[in-house]
């Protein structure tokens, strides 16, 4: 199955031409230098995930996208079997690949940043 973006509550399909999913991790660490001059570093907490993603949508698409990541709307990924259920952080980015008058022509690439706060 393709990766696949959705609107969680609703299963409405937001893109399944998804060109990037790149996962990252953020932890919180305490590093400390021990008077043996050895370090002793201290993880606080899970790490944070997340989701660097591109996908292409029709122009016609850009509005429905930009109000998900206003009103923090939960998403889900579907990437290799799993879901991963987050919200956009921030605004998201834009770029015309394909101009148009018809915004049902037109094509662009939309790059978000997906925090996940839950999955399988």
């Amino acid at each position: 199955m393709r990766t696949s973006l959705y609107v969680n509550a609703t299963n409405a399909l937001v893109s399944d031409n998804i060109t990037l999913a790149k996962p990252r991790q953020e932890t919180t660490e305490v590093k400390n230098r021990l008077l043996s001059g050895e370090w002793h570093v201290q993880t606080v907490g899970d790490p944070a995930k997340s989701f660097e993603l591109e996908f292409i949508v029709y122009a016609t698409a850009q509005e429905t996208i930009d109000a998900l990541a206003a009103n923090k709307t939960p998403l889900r990924l579907h990437r290799h079997g799993a879901d991963y259920i987050g919200i956009i952080d921030g605004n998201p980015d834009w770029e015309q690949l394909i101009g148009s008058t018809d915004p049902a022509r037109a094509k662009y690439r939309c790059r978000i940043v997906l925090l996940v706060t839950g999955g399988d």
